[in-house]
């Protein structure tokens, strides 16, 4: 199992890559993502809608259509108790070493690193090289 970070999913989504570019880069069709992770692809369309204003009906729709089947290709990680509480560890840890990294990184990680899996794609590097338990992926 290979995870994809936010960054990733937005540059597919945005019509940069396709899944099946990644898919066939990787060498795998077994592609996770984290629910931060899709905390965070909502809150960024939510985000068009509510704050920008000019984001018409059918575009949102189309949006919201687009990131459910988008989502439904993956095979999707939920923050449970065990990673909820690395994830604490992590952000605290890192914190206590002067090491600024978003919540959702750390949970992100946990959920990853708790599941018994290594890998993400991501280009969010200088973050999640971090987390020592990780193996990063460039695309």
């Amino acid at each position: 199992m290979i995870f994809i970070d936010t960054n990733i999913a937005i540059q597919i989504l945005n019509g940069y890559n396709t899944l099946d570019d990644l898919i066939n880069q990787l060498s795998s069709d077994k592609i996770g993502i984290t629910t931060p992770s899709i905390v965070e692809l909502y809150y960024g369309l939510y985000r068009l809608k509510y704050l920008k204003k000019n984001l018409s009906k059918s575009k949102f729709i189309e949006l919201s259509l687009d990131l459910e089947q988008f989502i439904k290709e993956l095979r999707c990680f939920s923050l449970d108790l065990k990673s909820a509480i690395l994830g604490a560890k992590f952000h605290m840890k890192l914190r206590g070493k002067g090491q600024e990294v978003e919540i959702f990184d750390c949970l992100i990680a946990a959920i990853i690193i708790s599941n018994n899996y290594q890998k993400i794609v991501t280009n969010n590097q200088r973050h999640f090289k971090r987390f020592e338990e990780l193996e990063l992926i460039s695309f």
